[in-house]
């Protein structure tokens, strides 16, 4: 009962509001850092800024990584799946800079989206297909650029901490096999296709969810051309 009332509470606390107020405050904070790189004015003591505003930036990262290991263990990672997919594609969109998706808040930014891929992607929550399909496809061409900048700084600098590791990259491939492999053949026939178009699909690997959909494609196939072949005897028959 004791365990009970904790999740109540605590779900009281982590309502839409303060979640979506974290989410929008990291992206103000990458917005900053964003602003600062593209700032040609010297006058700016542009060195101080820019380390106060990463130590913000790691700060909402770390905020919003403890809410939801939080929610995760209470189930009740809803709320916070929701958000991240309301704000993925402008998260992104001030990360494109080579700058700043090699920097060593990419790799917190992966983790956190691996956790809401997790929690879509094996059931732990529900959310329409159009949106489990939109989230899918915004952030596979992000973890396609991010992962290989991370390897190459961390083949170049000894030491790096920030390359994602084994463990997390097949936690993320896991999480996106079992979400794609929900999806109609034709959401899945789209984004295989994407993938194989890539000049190195390496990861992602998706190799797996491409045999599940040939399997699944060459069963439909078979179930039509048996239904096909039941309604030609039937008009036969008549």
């Amino acid at each position: 009962m004791k365990f009970s009332l904790q999740a109540i509470s605590i779900e009281e606390n982590m309502d839409d509001n303060l979640i979506e107020c974290n989410i929008a405050l990291l992206y103000f904070n990458i917005q900053q850092v964003e602003y600062m790189l593209g700032d040609d004015d010297e006058e700016i003591p542009l060195v101080i800024a820019e380390v106060a505003t990463d130590k913000s930036v790691m700060q909402s990262l770390s905020d919003l990584n403890w809410i939801c290991n939080i929610l995760s263990k209470m189930d009740l990672m809803k709320e916070f799946v929701d958000q991240w997919a309301d704000f993925s594609n402008r998260l992104i969109e001030v990360t494109e800079d080579k700058l700043l998706i090699s920097s060593m808040w990419s790799l917190k930014l992966i983790i956190l989206t691996g956790k809401v891929l997790d929690a879509v992607g094996y059931g732990n929550m529900i959310m329409p297909r159009a949106r489990r399909v939109e989230l899918l496809k915004t952030w596979l061409p992000y973890f396609r650029k991010t992962k290989p900048a991370l390897d190459s700084i961390g083949n170049e600098e000894t030491g790096y901490p920030y390359k994602m590791d084994e463990d997390l990259c097949q936690s993320i491939e896991g999480a996106i096999v079992a979400l794609l492999s929900a999806f109609p053949l034709n959401d899945q026939a789209d984004i295989l296709a994407d993938w194989m178009n890539w000049e190195q699909f390496k990861y992602p690997d998706l190799s797996e969810a491409f045999e599940i959909w040939c399997y699944r494609t060459k069963s439909a196939k078979g179930r039509l051309v048996e239904g096909l072949d039941r309604v030609g005897n039937a008009t036969v028959s008549l």
